[in-house]
């Protein structure tokens, strides 16, 4: 092997090693987001997040509402809002969203609000 290929061969094995190292910090990061968010609203609203199977989607305690969990410093919001819609199969899509070192803050259309509101007093009355 020439010099020049051996090279290239160990430039393009780095790349895949960082390649495969970020995609777990990734996964990582999400999890680890969806853990705070959880404890967040658990703590706020007596809301239960909880893991749906290996994804990394979440089941909201909260019924008809749909929440996808984004931790990344750079979010299209409106695609993500999208997926979310579409994720949400008819239920109130939420969107939860963060960066580093920054609060949550949630985006959802401004005509689900109302109904929201009523699905969290209904919640807090609850026993």
């Amino acid at each position: 092997m020439s010099e020049r290929d051996q090279l290239r061969y160990r430039t393009e094995r780095l790349a895949r090693k960082r390649a495969a190292r970020g995609g777990r910090h990734s996964k990582r990061k999400g999890a680890d987001a969806e853990k705070e968010l959880a404890e967040l609203l658990m703590r706020s609203w007596g809301v239960v997040l909880a893991a749906r199977g290996h994804g990394r989607d979440v089941v909201s305690s909260l019924p008809g509402v749909h929440i996808e969990v984004k931790r990344v410093e750079r979010l299209d919001v409106p695609g993500a809002l999208r997926q979310a819609a579409r994720d949400a199969g008819g239920q109130i899509a939420v969107l939860a969203h963060r960066s580093s070192r920054q609060p949550w803050l949630v985006t959802l259309e401004l005509t689900d609000v109302p109904q929201l509101a009523r699905l969290l007093a209904i919640h807090e009355e609850k026993p």
